[in-house]
């Protein structure tokens, strides 16, 4: 999702994010390229059916790591956006429509 259509959600929601919360809007829709999304549900779908092997391995490896290090970021631009706007995360997550 680009920052466009998470702020275009902000503004359905009724919510209308401030320049200090855009910026933060912007780092919370940073995630895996498009290309590496399908790279990692492929090898993982194939790791399921038919195995990988060792250079298939480390690619999922790698591109789970790089996943989840995203994640803990976005969780931090999260839960920096709702001290923000003094409401809960999950508060935040339902009225923004991030996730």
């Amino acid at each position: 999702m680009t920052s466009l259509a998470v702020y275009s959600r902000c503004e359905r929601a009724g919510v209308i994010p401030r320049p200090d919360e855009a910026a933060l809007l912007e780092k919370i829709d940073r995630g895996l390229s498009s290309r590496q999304a399908q790279q990692l549900h492929s090898l993982n779908q194939q790791r399921q059916e038919t195995g990988l092997n060792e250079p298939e391995q480390a690619e999922l490896l790698a591109l789970v790591e790089k996943s989840e290090r995203l994640t803990v970021r976005r969780l931090r631009y999260l839960t920096a956006l709702a001290r923000l706007r003094n409401v809960p995360v999950r508060d935040l997550l339902r009225s923004t429509r991030i996730v």
